[in-house]
């Protein structure tokens, strides 16, 4: 949890290096409060499909949005957005890479996006997207789980790695 909490404090710092230790436990914690939000709505939705209630996706969305935990949640994902970006640049400064790298992290999102909408008129294209925007997922979490870079790089001195204070300061 303190790892947690260090992200917080460090909400919109793009600067600096986090290890794999700082990002992954904000990603887990992060997880279970969103499905602490989310599985009440999805316990009445089975429910729903349990009694033989047939629903139109505009009445599941309808139903989802007159829940009030719902808009709570709408809330604390904008509030962690910030965060998980800045600790996401940071995760990328330590293993040497550009914090610019998040944008094709997040681009997997947004293909996906598409890949569903036009799911419908383009089947081929949309079964193209979705493989692309996996590759991408794929690189994105081999990035997440790479080990820091040695020593310091240019955004700073590696976390794991203690300070040396035994050398003289030079005059």
């Amino acid at each position: 949890m303190k790892w947690f909490i260090k992200c917080l404090r460090q909400y919109a710092d793009f600067k600096g290096r986090a290890r794999r230790k700082e990002y992954w436990w904000f990603a887990v914690v992060n997880f279970i409060i969103t499905m602490v939000f989310l599985i009440p709505y999805f316990v009445q939705m089975f429910k729903l499909g349990l009694s033989g209630v047939e629903l139109s996706e505009k009445e599941v969305y309808g139903y989802l949005f007159s829940m009030p935990y719902f808009w709570i949640y709408v809330v604390y994902y904008v509030a962690m957005l910030l965060p998980g970006l800045a600790v996401c640049v940071r995760r990328l400064h330590d293993i040497g890479r550009s914090g610019w790298w998040t944008l094709f992290i997040f681009s997997a999102s947004i293909l996906n996006l598409v890949g569903n909408v036009i799911k419908d008129s383009s089947f081929a294209l949309s079964i193209l997207i979705t493989f692309v925007a996996l590759a991408i997922s794929v690189v994105g979490l081999i990035w997440m789980f790479t080990d820091s870079q040695p020593g310091e790089n240019k955004w700073g001195p590696n976390p794991k790695e203690p300070l040396d204070y035994s050398t003289e300061p030079q005059q």
